[in-house]
């Protein structure tokens, strides 16, 4: 039982700042980029997570696309379940 506990923690603390070093990724991305705003296009979106990840604010305009159906589908979801979509869509 305490393996199980552990190993949970571990991955919530391990997902946590995988996350964060995403963000970070992206904001240097965008500082180096040196584009203030426009249109993102990220191909095969996926489920949707990484196209999410994407957004900043209302500078951009984040775009997944994906040749699955399944896949623009499960991107939906999650990107309206994060609360971004219009800023942030996926199509197929």
């Amino acid at each position: 039982m305490r393996t199980s506990i552990c190993s949970i923690g571990f991955f919530m603390v391990t997902a946590s700042v995988v996350a964060v070093e995403r963000s970070v990724i992206k904001d240097r991305m965008i500082a180096a980029s040196g584009v203030s705003g426009g249109v993102v296009v990220q191909l095969g979106c996926g489920n949707g997570e990484s196209t999410a990840e994407l957004h900043s604010g209302d500078k951009f305009l984040i775009y997944g696309l994906d040749l699955s159906a399944d896949a623009v589908e499960n991107a939906k979801e999650h990107i309206a379940s994060r609360g971004v979509y219009g800023q942030v869509s996926a199509e197929r």
